[in-house]
């Protein structure tokens, strides 16, 4: 069987081999020591349609296929695994944000992912239940106009510099399972949310920690 890679694919995937080996590889270890990345990247990830491929082009992405999203992921993981953790984060909340997100608050957060303008998190993992989002204990709760979250996620990705966060609560009866389970968009400079950072051997980088929501106000 033999099996190759379409035209428009090879060209991405070239793209991201040549970002890889000339602005991740070679600054790797310094990228490790800071404990951060460097947004510049990211804003250049973005204007080279390497952050989130497969988003729709009229939200900055090139509409491109999931496999050509699998290529880019793999060229740019060898370069910095860490920067890969990006791409990735990109893709699948820029996806969730497309397809559920209301149109306004779509536009500016997709858009601002794939153009490498807006780092994401993704609040699902807790200390108790990992990443079962149907035993989750984060809660929402109603208060006039407003839901109101209260609770901690664990092991989260880019926790320490991320800009905003896609937090899975439960909204639903403590029996209510993923059912009960409602996503909220939250900027990580809104009152009452603060965050910490894993001390990881080889992926300071990326930032992995927790991140706690006391009484954050989301409308």
């Amino acid at each position: 069987m033999q099996f190759e890679l379409d035209e428009v694919t090879e060209a991405v995937r070239e793209t991201a081999r040549r970002f890889a080996e000339e602005k991740l590889a070679p600054h790797y270890q310094s990228r490790e020591a800071d404990g951060r990345f460097d947004r510049d990247l990211l804003l250049e990830m973005g204007a080279l349609g390497l952050v989130a491929p497969d988003l729709p082009e009229q939200l900055g992405g090139i509409g491109a296929p999931g496999l050509t999203q699998g290529v880019v992921i793999e060229e740019i993981g060898r370069g910095d695994l860490n920067v890969a953790y990006v791409q990735l984060l990109g893709s699948l909340i820029g996806g969730v944000m497309a397809e559920h997100a209301p149109d306004d608050l779509a536009a500016e957060a997709v858009m601002g992912i794939a153009e490498g303008r807006l780092l994401p998190a993704l609040g699902l993992t807790e200390p108790r239940g990992g990443t079962d989002a149907a035993n989750l204990q984060l809660r929402a709760r109603r208060d006039g106009g407003d839901w109101v979250l209260d609770g901690e996620k664990a092991s989260i990705s880019c926790a320490n510099q991320a800009d905003a966060i896609l937090v899975a609560a439960r909204t639903g009866e403590p029996d209510s399972g993923a059912r009960g389970v409602t996503a909220f968009w939250v900027d990580m400079n809104m009152p009452g949310v603060s965050n910490t950072a894993y001390d990881d051997l080889g992926s300071l980088a990326v930032g992995r920690g927790s991140v706690w929501f006391d009484g954050v106000r989301v409308p």
